[in-house]
C-alpha cells in the first residue's frame, strides 16, 4: 500500500551547513525493496550569527571543515581573539572554553580531536550569540521533562500545579528574552528584515516545541 509521511531535521549544527552538497538518497523497506531519488545538488541551510565573536568562531569552524590540516593556524587565531576580550564576552567561562578549544587544536592527534573542537566551537558560538536564551531554554526543557515524568507517575495534584506554575514562569522569561534579543538585533541593524522575520518564526517554533 501507499504510505505518506514527513520528517524534519535541523542541519544548522552540521559541519557542512552553508556548503553546497550533493544528495543521493535511498530507502530500503523491511522486504528489501529499494527506492531512490535522482541525485540533487543544493546548499545546506545555515544559521546566521550576528555578534562578531560567534561569527568569527563559525568562520574558523568552516575553515577546519575544508582544511583540517590548518588546525594549528586556527588555534592561533582563537588565541588572538582571546587576548582582547573587551566587549566580546562577559565573564571568564567563554575565555576558558576558547583556551581549551585552541589547546585541543594545537595538540590534535587526529581528525577526531578536530571534530570535537568543531563541536565545542559551535556550542560556544550559540551560547555567545543567544546569551541567557540558551540557559532559559535548558531550564524550560528540564521543567517540561520533570512535568511529564510527574504526570506519568501519577504525582499529587499539588506537585503538578507547582510544576505548571514554574513552567509558565520560565516560558514568560524565555519569551521576554526572545523579544529583547529581537529588538536588539533590529536596533543594531545587523539583521535584514527578511532574516528578522525568519528568526522570529524560528524562535516561535522553538517555544512551541519546548
Amino acid at each position: 500500500k501507499d504510505e505518506k509521511g514527513s520528517s524534519r531535521f535541523d542541519l544548522a549544527k552540521h559541519p557542512w551547513a552553508g556548503f553546497t552538497v550533493n544528495l543521493n538518497m535511498m530507502a530500503i523497506d523491511a522486504a528489501g525493496q529499494e527506492g531512490k531519488l535522482a541525485p540533487t545538488t543544493f546548499k545546506l541551510p545555515e544559521r546566521v550569527f550576528v555578534k562578531p565573536l560567534p561569527r568569527a568562531l563559525i568562520e574558523q569552524r568552516k575553515q577546519l571543515v575544508l582544511f583540517p590540516e590548518r588546525a594549528g593556524h586556527v588555534a592561533k587565531l582563537i588565541d588572538t581573539l582571546n587576548l582582547y576580550p573587551k566587549d566580546l564576552f562577559e565573564g571568564r567561562t567563554p575565555s576558558l572554553m576558547m583556551g581549551a578549544i585552541a589547546s585541543r587544536l594545537r595538540n590534535a592527534a587526529g581528525y577526531s580531536d578536530i571534530h570535537f573542537a568543531m563541536e565545542q566551537m559551535w556550542d560556544l558560538a550559540v551560547k555567545l550569540e543567544e546569551g541567557s536564551l540558551s540557559d532559559l531554554r535548558a531550564e524550560l526543557k528540564a521543567l517540561k521533562e520533570e512535568l511529564q515524568k510527574a504526570l506519568r507517575e501519577g504525582a499529587p495534584q499539588e506537585r503538578i500545579a507547582e510544576l505548571m506554575d514554574k513552567l509558565r514562569g520560565a516560558m514568560d522569561k524565555y519569551l521576554d528574552a526572545m523579544r529583547d534579543e529581537a529588538e536588539r538585533r533590529a536596533a543594531e541593524g545587523n539583521q535584514p528584515p527578511q532574516q528578522q522575520g525568519d528568526q522570529a518564526r524560528n524562535n516561535g517554533r522553538i517555544a512551541d516545541r519546548v
